[in-house]
């Protein structure tokens, strides 16, 4: 049997190069925690800029000729696009593995702690990406707990239609 996955190893293979490694980290996951959902969340953060960025300059590679140089450096661009792009995957996936590992039946306290950290993360500083990640994992663990926290946000443009179908979700008569 393995030796259970630290919040470090995940953080590192989640941050790997490697798409094994990436992969191995986000399917272990649940055993990890829910202390990693906030520290997922915080890559998920500081990741999606770093996609956006390596994206434009992609395009300005793309229009600024077609010679062996330019076309070589729009490779290397393309793979540093993609391997961003794949390990905000795995840490979307991976928080989504601990969320449901920590909502499976009997898990009381860990489902609690849980929500109690997605709910932390429906903040207003919290990037709308993040916050509909946060809304959508609560549907599915959450009780009548959450319905004030997401009913209130029917009333945000950005996020009223997910607030929408996560209290459509949720079990229960006050939703």
């Amino acid at each position: 049997m393995e030796t259970p996955l630290t919040q470090k190893e995940l953080l590192e293979g989640i941050s790997s190069s490697d798409p094994e490694v990436r992969t191995d980290a986000w399917l272990r996951a649940g055993e990890v925690g829910v202390s990693a959902i906030r520290p997922l969340a915080a890559m998920i953060v500081r990741y999606d800029p770093i996609v956006a960025r390596q994206a434009k300059e992609l395009a300005q590679l793309e229009i600024s000729g077609n010679d062996v140089e330019t076309r070589a450096k729009i490779a290397v661009k393309q793979e540093q696009v993609q391997c961003a792009l794949e390990v905000t995957r795995a840490a979307k996936r991976a928080l989504s593995k601990i969320v449901r590992h920590a909502g499976r039946p009997g898990s009381g306290e860990e489902r609690a702690e849980a929500v109690a950290e997605l709910l932390r993360l429906l903040q207003p500083a919290q990037p709308l990406a993040i916050r509909r990640e946060a809304i959508s994992m609560l549907s599915e663990i959450a009780d009548d707990q959450v319905v004030g926290p997401l009913a209130a946000l029917l009333n945000d443009p950005g996020l009223r239609e997910d607030a929408r179908v996560a209290l459509e979700r949720i079990p229960s008569g006050q939703s």
